[in-house]
């Protein structure tokens, strides 16, 4: 299975691990073989998403997660009790808005000051002067009456989406709370503890990815230079345990870093997928662990 393109440079692995080179001369081309290392691809500080008092700490060092998988959970009383009272003022406000009853009452007013306003005019100068002044009065102010109630229904029905928004922030401030795995991996530490008061992108553990790893190896660049290394096809093979190997084939190397070390080589970096073994309770275990050492072979077409 082909790999995908490095995402960060690893740390420099000890020469020590190292061996030189041997080039095998083959019928497709050479072959550079050398030792390498199993390196962490991806370690990652898991912060808190906002302020808060670590209420519940669902993981221990050395654990394996799942991505997206529940690590821990700040105190979430303070935003329950203001979430309830925002759907409850949500709630009100909805039956604000539904409520028409104002407008339905200032338009049957005002129809009815219209209709009586007709009936005036019909009469023509046989209608009393007071009793016209008076419904023209009435008219003017059940208009008046019926703008307010409009406006006032207009404003209920914008207060309704205030409310919700407002239960949408507190809705969202409730999912932070709780903080989750960003990979498949294990808990390599716990920075913080239960019981402990964070601030808002402080990193509370560690969380070591494994289902991907990174496979570091060293090239003498007099045998070869760095550009012909990069996207050249690899084997690795990874001492397990007893000695027995576990190899990796078809996979191509995702960089070769152009900068030499004092010695004169430069690193090679492989990607490998990892998978889960069962032990001998049956819990499963991942197979492939960083610092395990092993032998890379390099294929230059």
């Amino acid at each position: 299975m082909k790999n995908s393109i490095l995402r960060s440079a690893p740390r420099k692995v000890s020469t020590c691990l190292l061996v030189g080179l041997t080039a095998l001369n083959a019928a497709f081309g050479e072959s550079i073989e050398t030792l390498c290392v199993v390196r962490e691809l991806d370690e990652i500080e898991v912060p808190a998403k906002r302020d808060g008092l670590i209420a519940t700490l669902l993981v221990r060092r050395g654990m394996r997660v799942e991505a997206n998988e529940r690590l821990a959970e700040l105190d979430q009383l303070d935003i329950t009790l203001r979430l309830n009272v925002a759907r409850a003022e949500l709630q009100q406000a909805e039956a604000r808005a539904d409520n028409d009853g104002p407008v339905a009452a200032s338009e049957s007013a005002v129809s009815r000051a219209q209709k009586e306003s007709r009936l005036l005019a019909e009469l023509g100068d046989n209608a009393v002067y007071l009793e016209r002044f008076r419904m023209e009065n009435n008219l003017e102010r059940s208009l008046a009456e019926l703008r307010t109630s409009q406006n006032q229904l207009l404003q209920d029905r914008l207060q309704v989406e205030v409310k919700r928004n407002e239960m949408y922030f507190l809705e969202n401030d409730l999912k932070q709370t709780v903080v989750h795995s960003p990979v498949r991996g294990v808990v390599r530490q716990l920075i913080r503890q239960q019981g402990e008061w964070v601030r808002q992108g402080e990193p509370i553990l560690v969380v070591t990815r494994m289902d991907r790893l990174l496979v570091e190896g060293f090239v003498d660049a007099k045998t070869i230079p760095p550009h012909k290394v990069t996207g050249a096809t690899a084997q690795v093979s990874i001492e397990v345990a007893n000695g027995q190997p576990t190899k990796f084939d078809g996979l191509v190397v995702a960089q070769a870093a152009p900068k030499l070390e004092l010695d004169g080589k430069f690193p090679v970096w492989v990607e490998i997928n990892n998978e889960l073994t069962p032990d001998r309770r049956g819990t499963e275990r991942w197979l492939i662990r960083p610092g395990m050492t092993g032998s890379i072979v390099v294929h230059i077409e």
